[in-house]
């Protein structure tokens, strides 16, 4: 298969613990997604919180993804490599008045301001106080911008989801101004996130629905930052019986890496797609074959 070079994927594990069954819809959507388009399928690790980043998490990745068929290509990415960069972005935002440094506290914030669909909605209480260089988090201007798809009279974005169609947010309104750089010296998933894509030229995302409203936010700051925008896709979530999101926080476990077949025809049942009987299935190499065609 000739690689479409007009197509760039990626999947970008935090390595806080193994894959699992969540880990492995996102991976697994956003592979068969570049694969069937015969683009690239990056992969990047997102290990920019020392604190977060297991022993032996990064090679469990490693090893994990190809023993479920998944081959990415190219060089591997960290992201820890790429903070001086960031930190430029960062200082060009602002310099241009787009970003600003906020003191305020967590509990400062929850008694000011009102509750929205991710936590407390950020007023701008900071925005004009010039507060001195390395002083506290850095926060996103997110008041409106002029531009062919933000409105003068609000921070609305506008994009067609490549699963779910046509969204909009009004990211002032709904989130608020949002942390780009934190207070302990560590660069946002939000800022590395779209640098990232930006720098690998990555030209669709293919990630979970738990991430649509940083998905918003994405597209505001890249906005603010004149950067094209990525086509984005949003999949199911593996759920529990709780209702609750399948994740490290809960409990998940991790990839059987030596019996890949039954954990990949679950994943598949989360995105909708029910191999044949015709289809060998003691192989997941013959199960993703069948589904590139």
């Amino acid at each position: 298969m000739v690689a479409n070079s007009k197509y760039i994927g990626r999947f970008a594990p935090t390595p806080s613990g193994e894959l699992h069954l969540g880990s492995l819809v996102g991976a697994l959507g956003s592979w068969l997604e570049a694969k069937k388009n015969a683009g690239l399928w990056r992969l990047r690790v997102d290990d920019l919180d020392k604190n977060r980043v297991q022993i032996g998490a990064i090679d469990s990745i490693l090893t994990c993804l190809p023993a479920f068929g998944l081959r990415w290509d190219g060089e591997v990415i960290y992201q820890s490599a790429r903070i001086e960069i960031y930190r430029k972005v960062l200082g060009n935002l602002l310099d241009e008045g787009k970003a600003y440094y906020c003191t305020c506290t967590k509990k400062q914030i929850a008694a000011r301001v009102q509750m929205g669909v991710e936590g407390p909605i950020y007023d701008g209480h900071c925005r004009n106080k010039n507060h001195p260089a390395g002083k506290g988090s850095v926060r996103l201007n997110c008041e409106p911008l002029q531009g062919n798809l933000l409105h003068e009279k609000n921070a609305e974005v506008n994009w067609q989801d490549q699963f779910l169609g046509p969204q909009n947010c009004d990211v002032g309104a709904k989130l608020g101004d949002f942390v780009l750089w934190r207070s302990d010296d560590v660069c946002s998933y939000h800022l590395a996130n779209v640098v990232d894509d930006h720098l690998d030229n990555i030209t669709h995302v293919v990630r979970g629905s738990d991430l649509l409203y940083s998905t918003h936010r994405h597209q505001f700051l890249e906005y603010s930052l004149g950067y094209p925008h990525p086509t984005y896709g949003h999949l199911p979530l593996v759920m529990q019986p709780d209702g609750k999101k399948l994740s490290k926080q809960t409990g998940a476990q991790g990839l059987n890496i030596s019996d890949p077949v039954p954990e990949i025809l679950q994943a598949l049942e989360v995105l909708g797609v029910t191999p044949p009987a015709r289809v060998d299935r003691k192989s997941n190499i013959s199960i993703l074959n069948w589904i590139l065609g």
